[in-house]
């Protein structure tokens, strides 16, 4: 509770400066990287894009290749082939990374080649990564980090003083590399032609680059939001205090598609309009309904994988944050050398992580440390 205000530093001008360069930079050149990459395979901006129906992914992430060659997306799964055999749907893609594209241009090669597939990053232009750097840009940084630094009153929840921790988050956020990407996809979406479909579908989940997507949207298509979760108190992405999205500050599609009852429920309290919202059940969760009715039994599994009866079995989802998860498993590992229990640990990465090499071998290399047994 002794938390002071922030004070005006030439030093912490100097690191706020550094990673304002550093990071904007390493965004500005990724895009590059990708374009190079979509131009050098022949993945040109797509002409005339229309149709009645616009989906948005990110490639690779949210798509995977079936045992039979065609292409899903893990969020829509039967939805969206079902909408397909009626309509035409026309897909925009967000490319994910820049490292490894080529082995999956490859696999995703005839997918990718179609008249109604096309790249947002194609819709950017040079000088957006320019812009980065003008002196609106400098501008900004600059007031943004004397306004933090200039606050003349404190921040508290629950009386204890949080006004460092808010600070420090802002400074962090507004230098984060995912900022200068959203600003580098925010002129690639005022570009795209939303005027030429009827309505826009994609995965909901309250990201910021989804209010950038619904704000070129607005007025040009209907946009349809499909709430893909499981949803609890916790889950901070889908809670929004009582009556918080009737403000204009938050931006929702015009349409609301929800998991359950549950989540209906969450979103009519938080001020979203009944009419606008409808319950399309677990989409994301078919394979899972699938696998669940064609699962082993928990002594089966034993039997399976050779667990004894008396061996305690430790399941560890991941996040997608690398650093969050091995300060997770080494603390987690670190009990269990000092336990005499038997023990086994399954870790499960998370399916967002499928394509990113560097995340698997730093998870690798971690557990190659590690008891045997895990």
């Amino acid at each position: 509770n002794k938390q002071k205000l922030p004070k005006f530093t030439f030093v912490g001008l100097l690191k706020f400066w550094f990673h304002y360069l550093k990071n904007s930079t390493a965004e500005g050149l990724q895009l590059l990287a990708k374009e190079y990459q979509l131009k050098k395979h022949n993945y040109h901006r797509k002409t005339g894009p229309r149709g009645p129906w616009l989906h948005f992914a990110h490639f690779p992430t949210w798509l995977r290749v079936t045992n039979q060659g065609a292409v899903s997306e893990i969020f829509f799964q039967a939805a969206l082939p079902k909408i397909k055999r009626q309509e035409k749907v026309f897909t925009l893609l967000r490319l994910d990374f820049w490292r490894g594209l080529p082995k999956l241009f490859s696999q995703y090669q005839n997918f990718l080649a179609r008249a109604d597939v096309d790249f947002i990053e194609n819709y950017n232009q040079y000088q957006d990564v320019l812009a980065l750097f003008n002196w609106q840009a400098i501008y900004f940084h600059f007031r943004v980090y004397f306004f933090i630094n200039q606050l003349k009153s404190k921040f508290t929840f629950k009386k204890i003083n949080v006004t460092q921790l808010i600070t420090q988050e802002l400074l962090k956020d507004i230098t984060y590399p995912g900022f200068y990407w959203l600003l580098l996809s925010h002129s690639a979406f005022k570009r795209f032609p939303f005027n030429n479909f009827d309505r826009l579908i994609y995965r909901l989940e309250f990201q910021p680059f989804e209010s950038s997507l619904l704000l070129n949207a607005k007025g040009k298509c209907e946009t349809i939001g499909l709430q893909h979760s499981i949803m609890g108190k916790n889950f901070l992405n889908y809670i929004f205090t009582d009556g918080e999205l009737n403000s204009s500050r938050v931006l929702i599609p015009d349409k609301l598609a929800t998991t359950g009852k549950k989540s209906y429920q969450y979103f009519v309290k938080a001020g979203a309009k009944k009419e606008n919202l409808k319950i399309c059940g677990g989409l994301r969760f078919t394979p899972l309904f699938k696998y669940k009715n064609d699962s082993l039994s928990k002594q089966e599994l034993r039997k399976k994988y050779q667990i004894a009866d008396n061996t305690f079995v430790i399941f560890v989802p991941t996040s997608q944050f690398l650093g969050e998860n091995l300060c997770l498993l080494t603390d987690l590992f670190a009990v269990l050398k000092k336990s005499s229990l038997a023990y086994k640990v399954f870790i499960k990465t998370n399916p967002n992580k499928d394509y990113d090499q560097f995340f698997f071998d730093s998870l690798h290399s971690q557990i190659r440390e590690l008891p045997i047994n895990i």
